[in-house]
């Protein structure tokens, strides 16, 4: 079978393991790079984009600033003179759509 998307999640260990292990998800299969804090998986997913061994980034328990912050930064960031969109999904338990919200920087 191919694969369309290979997760990479980016964060303390510990803590994806155990939240995984709470909501009763299967994450075996996923590649997981141990990081201490939110900052350092920020700035790690970043330099993985910059690097072009990922695609996509994708925003998880870390706040919107922290991974915006370094996705704009000026010299690591991935910032060029084309505009940058972030989107937020929301599933709205009395709306039958999801919502997209999205900001330009």
């Amino acid at each position: 079978m191919t694969r369309l998307i290979t997760t990479t999640l980016v964060g303390p260990r510990k803590k994806i393991v155990q939240v995984a292990q709470e909501s009763e998800l299967n994450i075996a299969s996923f590649e997981i790079d141990d990081v201490p804090d939110a900052h350092a998986a920020a700035a790690k997913a970043v330099e993985e984009a910059k690097a072009g061994r990922t695609e996509v980034l994708m925003k998880g328990s870390l706040h919107t600033d922290e991974l915006m912050a370094d996705v704009v930064a000026a010299g690591t960031g991935l910032r060029t003179s084309r505009r940058i969109s972030h989107a937020f999904v929301l599933a709205l338990p009395n709306y039958p759509k999801p919502l997209i919200v999205t900001m330009r920087w």
